[in-house]
């Protein structure tokens, strides 16, 4: 399929942040509503990440734009940045509006290894392309990454999981690399237990990495193990400098459980937590 000579991109990109916080779930909160407040609220999208970052803001850019913030915001450990080129037909506006009345999001940072063809500016990949149309999303280059961005959504995460698990089949052996970022949408959080029902299907393994100050380690596992018993750890406790690394295997059935836990969890502990990570894992 040759490069399409008509493709015209959206005046604005798309900016993805990621962040990394601080453990107290009010740092999350409070870097939501800044963005609320420095923004037009129609004009982004936030979400509670799962993995390795702990926030995602999508929102749209201008190539010479100044930067959102000046100065520090408290609680943010790292972040990074993704800006990405969009299609006139999918301009930021449209995805962010699509994101915003999505309750889930996946996003795939895709490295291949096959020479993707060039269209008007952007790197389009007709692997990619056909996997937004089977199942939905929107599919975006990163010039600044090199990298292919898929993202799709949904208001099931079971489905969406299942619908992913498709495309990382069929990405597979075409890729080097993909790194996957699971997110709810914010609005959610608060009110998880009411508003998402949905049992932790059978195909999926949810494990919980957590970094703890190292004098606090063997309390912190005694107290979970008594406050939370859905969360088993092996008390294999792999000590790295001044820290210690523990892994949680969670028996659990809903996701808001795990999910209203984890945040309880480091609300609570926030002083002796570094970091933590919730890992997705399709059994075999």
């Amino acid at each position: 399929m040759p490069p399409s000579k008509n493709a015209i991109l959206a005046q604005e990109g798309l900016r993805i942040d990621l962040f990394r916080m601080h453990p107290h779930t009010d740092y999350e909160s409070g870097l939501v509503d800044q963005f609320a407040k420095r923004l037009n609220p129609t004009k982004i999208a936030s979400f509670k990440a799962l993995g390795h970052y702990d926030i995602i803001c999508f929102y749209p850019f201008i190539t010479d734009d100044i930067f959102l913030f000046k100065g520090s915001i408290k609680g943010i450990r790292s972040f990074s940045n993704i800006d990405c080129i969009c299609k006139a037909d999918k301009d930021p506006s449209k995805i962010i509006s699509e994101l915003q009345k999505s309750k889930f999001v996946i996003i795939a940072i895709i490295a291949f290894d096959i020479i993707p063809l060039a269209d008007n500016g952007g790197i389009i990949n007709n692997i990619t392309i056909s996997l937004t149309k089977t199942y939905g999303g929107f599919h975006l280059n990163s010039p600044s990454w090199g990298e292919q961005i898929l993202i799709i959504h949904g208001n099931s995460m079971n489905q969406l999981l299942t619908n992913y698990r498709s495309i990382m089949e069929s990405l597979i052996s075409e890729s080097i690399d993909i790194n996957s970022i699971v997110g709810i949408n914010y609005d959610l959080i608060n009110n998880m237990g009411e508003l998402w029902d949905e049992e932790i299907p059978e195909f999926i393994k949810i494990e919980w990495h957590v970094e703890l100050i190292l004098p606090h380690s063997k309390d912190f596992s005694d107290k979970i193990r008594a406050s939370y018993p859905a969360f088993i750890s092996d008390d294999n406790i792999c000590s790295i400098s001044n820290s210690s690394k523990v892994i949680y295997d969670i028996k659990s059935n809903r996701w808001a459980d795990v999910i209203n836990s984890i945040r309880s969890i480091r609300r609570s502990y926030a002083t002796e937590i570094v970091t933590t990570k919730l890992t997705i894992l399709y059994k075999s």
